[in-house]
């Protein structure tokens, strides 16, 4: 196991489930974003990617949704969950992506006002759900896709 893999899960799941009684001023999160590095074995890949999950949702809750560009909001923190899984998948090929991770950051875009950046989104997790044969998910992924195409057409 990773030691800064492990305290990046437990301090996020401590300021995910405290909110503001544990981080009142953020400092505990800033840390850990100064602090956080990309996994270097693809043993770690699964600490980092759920530590960085939990962050998204964590400033998701507290309504940092975007801009993508900055560090401390879920659509960053999603973004590199996606990339970091990209190039791992370059030499472990049968590494799985993270089907729900597109979905929320898919959602995500289309808070911000982001449509297309929605439909890319929507588009890979119908993909990735596909790729590990999950009909259910397929179904939600294309549903939303479907949706964000019918409310974003002229007209609608």
């Amino acid at each position: 196991m990773n030691v800064i893999g492990d305290r990046l899960i437990y301090a996020v799941s401590l300021a995910h489930s405290g909110g503001a009684d544990v981080d009142p001023t953020g400092r505990l999160v800033a840390t850990l974003l100064a602090e956080s590095e990309k996994p270097t074995r693809l043993d770690d890949l699964e600490d980092f990617v759920r530590a960085r999950v939990l962050l998204g949702r964590l400033f998701e809750r507290d309504g940092r949704i975007g801009p993508p560009d900055r560090q401390n909001t879920a659509i960053w923190q999603w973004r590199w969950v996606l990339d970091v899984e990209q190039a791992a998948r370059r030499v472990h090929q049968n590494l799985p992506a993270s089907s729900e991770v597109y979905l929320q950051l898919g959602a995500a875009y289309e808070r911000i006002g982001d449509v297309a950046q929605a439909e890319v989104a929507y588009d890979a997790a119908r993909d990735a759900f596909a790729a590990s044969h999950d009909a259910a998910g397929v179904a939600r992924a294309g549903g939303r896709l479907q949706r964000l195409r019918r409310t974003a057409a002229p007209g609608s």
